[in-house]
């Protein structure tokens, strides 16, 4: 085919610019993981509501991992993978004659879930991108640090508490896994982000705290007090802060290794 023809053809244009073996060595890492997480969540919480929500994690996970650790871009990458691993979890399920909801799905339930995946994964590959640090710092606030930053609080704090909640379900210190989550995250999008983004951290982890309360509303059906939740709200941007401060330092620090290497 000439460059030419290959112009005039978005879609075979389109598909030869995309990294094919990211999509395969993530879609193989996305059904290892996802399939994993989703068998301990089903088999251990009997609120539907637990599993699903892991199973989302787990596809924003799996496209943080592909964009972080790919070459170059590959966000469309991340999104072929979301599409690609619920079809073949489906065709595996029906294949092996495995009991399980994806075999009671819809015609309009799989084209969400479909739809849900490519969403949730290429939203990891965004992150896993910008934690990469190519961006350069904006003049005003970095909202996209405040996205990355929400999103890794809210994750760290879920996957904590599903993982330690296996071992000790009726000893878990919910708050101060939430603020180390908090605080994690800060270190994390302070570390990465270029320029000094310690409000961004801060916003987020008031972001993150938010984000927790409405899935143990609305999730789980569970009442927070007002004046617990604007605790919570200030703690969080205390701790989204502290973290963020963390991280810059570290930056610093090795900045001024570099540098002194350099000279």
């Amino acid at each position: 085919m000439t460059e030419q023809n290959l112009k005039n053809n978005p879609i075979k244009n389109l598909l030869s610019n995309i990294d094919w073996f990211w999509v395969t060595a993530g879609t193989v890492v996305g059904l290892i993981l996802i399939g994993i997480l989703v068998l301990i969540s089903y088999a251990k919480f009997h609120n539907p509501v637990i599993p699903y929500l892991i199973t989302g994690l787990a596809y924003i996970l799996t496209g943080m991992i592909l964009g972080h650790y790919s070459s170059g871009h590959t966000i469309k990458e991340a999104a072929l993978v979301g599409m690609i691993i619920p079809i073949v979890g489906m065709i595996l399920t029906r294949l092996y004659e495995v009991q399980s909801q994806l075999t009671e799905l819809s015609v309009f339930q799989i084209l969400l879930l479909i739809v849900g995946g490519i969403l949730l994964t290429q939203l990891g590959g965004w992150i896993g991108e910008e934690m990469e640090g190519f961006n350069q710092p904006t003049k005003f606030i970095q909202w996209h640090w405040i996205i990355v930053a929400s999103v890794v609080g809210f994750m760290l704090n879920c996957f904590i508490l599903f993982f330690v909640s296996l071992f000790f379900y009726k000893l878990i210190p919910i708050a101060l896994f939430l603020a180390l989550s908090v605080i994690a995250s800060g270190i994390v999008a302070g570390y990465k982000s270029p320029g000094n983004t310690e409000l961004e951290c801060g916003i987020a982890g008031t972001v993150t705290i938010l984000f927790n309360y409405l899935f143990l509303k609305f999730g789980l059906d569970i009442e927070i007090p007002v004046f617990v939740l604007l605790i919570a709200l200030i703690g969080g941007g205390i701790f989204g802060l502290f973290g963020g401060w963390v991280g810059e330092k570290i930056q610093q620090k090795e900045e001024l290794k570099q540098k002194e290497l350099e000279s």
